[in-house]
């Protein structure tokens, strides 16, 4: 993790920062890297809070340390301690560099102290008159690592320190995040704490903590991480203090008002504040700039306003990731900055953000209607042109996420009908019939304890599955050869908690391991018996990493790659002896999440939590393999019509030729076809995909058919919590906006659920989409039948209005006859 950097004042194209316990340097913009000091230096772990370059000098350099102040004379290459103890921060006298002023945590005391050097940092000697100091009924009770320190050109003289810390349950005085802003008149001899008002009850008005959430509960901080401070160069009396939300004070820390983030009037103002720095550009003029976990922004009227200045920079952290198939979509639930969808209309690397939190969310739907869930604001379409307007719909449930590696399921939906999907809940793999309006319980895993982390659905056989669950801290992989109904646990080569897994596209009883802890020559398995026994197929090529991502690409000889954390790609297939590196920009910090091949551009995709997505040519062409699916394997009524879609390894020049056994149209050459059924029966689907000259076929046999029929008399009241997998939705428009399972309410009353339609929050006018009950048979001739339910609708508004209709097909009649309407504006099916 990166913690600080710095410029040369000087030099443009030297840098330093911290990042894996170490100290970088870079003598050419960025495009090289070295670690800084000697051998033993290297071997300190340490991390820098701060670094500051001599004004006048910049082969003098401080870093304020997690071990301490350390100096370096020859910019930045090594480094000498000045003072041991946690420092936080350093800051030269703006008229006199001569002087510095640095924070030092005091171990005995437990509380950071303000140091002063007078001879350019040489030598520093606390100054502590009017510094805060522990009550001596809490000796011991009360922590502060540091602050920040800040200073203007205002008035050189002046200092400022904010100094946050912690207190325990039992002290008298409760701090909770902050203690507050200390201020020097005399070059930091002497200090005053103009607020005077120190620990709880806070109050956001008059006595604010500075570092919670509202200014008051303080129930939460993220101190020293989100902990930030500069001071007007115009007006000495003006400061910024960042926490969770951005505090502003006018005269000098005696009162502060909220800004920005959770509370506060700026808007687009993200939370968690990080770093500060303000520029004076004139006489009456300077500039703020501040990042924060949602980026980079600019203020010029001391945040009365701001700019974002986050469009090029791709250092994007995404805590969950999918990928499309044919559409070249990628989604991803990103740290603090909500959810952020590619669709490839948008321009190069071009997001649209779609809102959300930061949850480790983020699933693709590989069917034509570019639909993505996510489990903080649920489903949206994605729009053709990234200005157009995103659509909302509803899914029933999402699966296990977590910030953690390795530690999320996934929705996976099925090979062959895209309207099946798969998740991991809890202890549970879930099944949806209907595009995740509903799930229900497919397996269970023991005991409640146990978590599903992963899940792979074979492509060579679709009836088979292998799912990641992890017990007592041990992952665990099971196997389905039945499409989900049994499982049976596989014996592993290695016991360990973190392995990633792919299986082959071809061949059902192949598929490989990777374990992120394994030691030299124990890291990458494969098996070609289904996980009966295994090949251990590590080289020393392999040696020191930490395996994050694999993936296997279709269309070759079993090649397949893996991604390590802070290091190259690999590829290998089975004719050959060794891995080899793929390309040679993966960044040194690369942190894997996925790593996947989009076959329709040849593209190996990277997702990574840090650094966004990368990609690359794929190390080898894959061979054409035809492929298809569709949204339903039944069709319920004569002319109901089915969608089916190319679901091939081909690249986008590929054409298509279908043929549809008893289907209109009998033949089609569109990439996402829709085909009507009339008769009953079971039908066969074809598809021939051609590129560059080659073609490959596949047929699937008794692909369709029409869907069974229920015994009469027919009753459902939904207290199951989902759909009966016999029933379909039909999305008029295809924007994703369809019926649910709810349990807000309950027919007559009397259970918990019911079937819901959501128009209030989903503005669907002129649509029309049904929710279709399994055909009933078993009615005799004559036979007097009638059709009981129960509903309730609320208009949105007064100029707005919603029509159920109910409808039943009469097959021996072939007739549609409708039973019940009710609403002012309808059209005819």
């Amino acid at each position: 993790m990166c913690f600080r950097r710095r410029l040369d004042p000087f030099n443009e194209d030297i840098a330093l920062f911290s990042s894996a316990n170490e100290i970088w340097r870079t003598t050419n913009g960025g495009e090289t890297w070295n670690v800084c000091g000697d051998q033993t230096f290297q071997n300190l772990n340490i991390s820098v809070w701060q670094f500051h370059f001599h004004p006048e000098n910049s082969q003098i350099v401080f870093a304020a340390t997690n071990l301490g102040l350390y100096r370096s004379t020859d910019n930045g290459q090594n480094w000498t301690q000045v003072f041991s103890g946690e420092s936080m921060s350093v800051e030269f006298k703006l008229d006199n560099p001569d002087v510095l002023y640095a924070l030092r945590y005091n171990s005995t005391r437990q509380i950071a102290e303000v140091y002063k050097s007078t001879d350019g940092g040489l030598s520093f000697t606390a100054r502590l008159n009017g510094w805060f100091s522990v009550p001596p009924e809490v000796d011991g009770k009360i922590t502060s690592r540091g602050g920040r320190i800040a200073l203007t050109e205002a008035n050189p003289d002046k200092v400022y320190v904010l100094l946050v810390g912690t207190s325990q349950s039992d002290a008298i005085l409760q701090l909770r995040g902050t203690i507050g802003v200390y201020s020097s008149v005399d070059n930091g001899e002497n200090w005053s704490f103009p607020h005077v008002l120190q620990g709880m009850p806070y109050d956001q008005d008059t006595h604010p903590n500075l570092m919670d959430f509202d200014g008051a509960s303080s129930t939460y901080n993220q101190i020293y991480y989100n902990t930030a401070f500069a001071c007007s160069q115009l007006d000495e009396n003006r400061l910024l203090i960042g926490g969770l939300n951005l505090w502003r004070s006018e005269d000098g820390g005696a009162s502060y008002l909220p800004v920005g983030g959770y509370i506060g009037g700026l808007p687009l103002m993200h939370v968690d504040l990080q770093e500060f720095r303000v520029h004076k550009t004139s006489e009456t003029t300077e500039e703020f700039w501040f990042s924060s976990d949602g980026g980079l922004n600019l203020s010029t009227d001391w945040c009365q306003s701001h700019i974002a200045l986050n469009r090029g920079i791709g250092a994007v952290n995404f805590w969950g990731m999918d990928f499309g198939w044919n559409d070249d979509i990628i989604v991803g639930g990103r740290y603090h900055n909500g959810n952020g969808a590619y669709f490839d209309t948008y321009g190069p690397g071009s997001f649209l953000a779609l809102g959300g939190g930061e949850n480790a969310t983020g699933y693709v739907n590989y069917s034509p209607e570019r639909k993505t869930f996510f489990s903080d604001i649920g489903g949206r379409v994605l729009p053709l042109n990234q200005q157009d307007f995103v659509t909302n719909f509803s899914v029933a449930q999402f699966p296990n996420e977590s910030y953690f590696d390795n530690n999320s399921s996934r929705i996976l939906f099925d090979w062959d009908y895209w309207n099946i999907a798969y998740m991991g809940s809890g202890n549970k793999l879930n099944i949806s019939t209907n595009g995740g309006s509903s799930f229900a319980q497919l397996y269970e895993f023991g005991s409640t304890d146990n978590r599903v982390l992963w899940i792979e659905q074979s492509h060579a056989n679709p009836q088979i599955f292998i799912v990641q669950v992890l017990e007592n801290s041990i992952t665990q992989l099971y196997k389905s050869i039945d499409g989900g109904v049994s499982f049976s646990a596989l014996t592993l080569p290695q016991n360990r908690r973190e392995l990633y897994f792919s299986l082959s596209y071809e061949n059902e009883n192949e598929f490989w391991i990777a374990y992120t802890a394994g030691t030299n020559g124990n890291k990458v398995y494969k098996t070609s018996d289904g996980g009966a026994n295994w090949q251990n197929i590590t080289t020393p090529e392999l040696n020191g990493l930490s395996i994050k991502a694999i993936g296997h690409q279709a269309g070759t000889n079993s090649g397949v790659y893996i991604a390590s954390r802070r290091g190259p790609v690999h590829y290998r297939n089975a004719a050959m002896n060794d891995w080899v590196t793929v390309g040679e920009n993966v960044p040194s910090a690369s942190y894997p999440l996925r790593i996947m091949p989009f076959y329709p551009k040849n593209k190996l995709r990277l997702g990574m939590w840090n650094i966004g997505v990368w990609e690359h040519d794929l190390e080898e062409t894959s061979a054409l393999i035809a492929d298809f699916s569709s949204d339903f394997r039944t069709f319920t009524c004569p002319g109901d019509t089915l969608w089916f879609v190319n679901h091939s390894v081909c690249d986008s020049s590929a054409t298509l030729l279908w043929t549809f056994e008893g289907g209109s149209p009998a033949t089609s050459t569109a990439k996402a076809p829709r085909v009507s059924f009339d008769n009953p029966g079971v039908y066969s689907v074809t598809l021939v995909v051609s590129q560059n000259g080659v073609s490959d076929t596949i047929v699937k046999s008794a692909f369709i058919s029409n869907l069974e029929a229920a015994a009469y008399p027919l009753a459902e009241n939904f207290e199951a919590g989902n759909f009966d997998q016999g029933w379909k939705l039909k999305d008029d428009g295809n924007d994703g906006v369809n019926w649910r399972v709810s349990d807000d309410f309950s027919a007559f009353g009397d259970g918990v659920y019911c079937v819901y339609f959501d128009n209030y929050y989903n503005d669907v006018q002129g649509k029309r989409d049904l929710l279709l009950t399994r055909p009933i048979e078993g009615v005799q001739a004559g036979q007097s039948i009638e059709l009981l339910f129960d509903v309730a609708y609320a208009r949105y508004a007064s100029n707005y209005s919603d029509s159920l209709a109910v409808y039943i097909f009469l097959r021996l009649r072939e007739t549609l006859e409708l039973l019940y309407l009710r609403g002012a504006v309808y059209q005819r099916l």
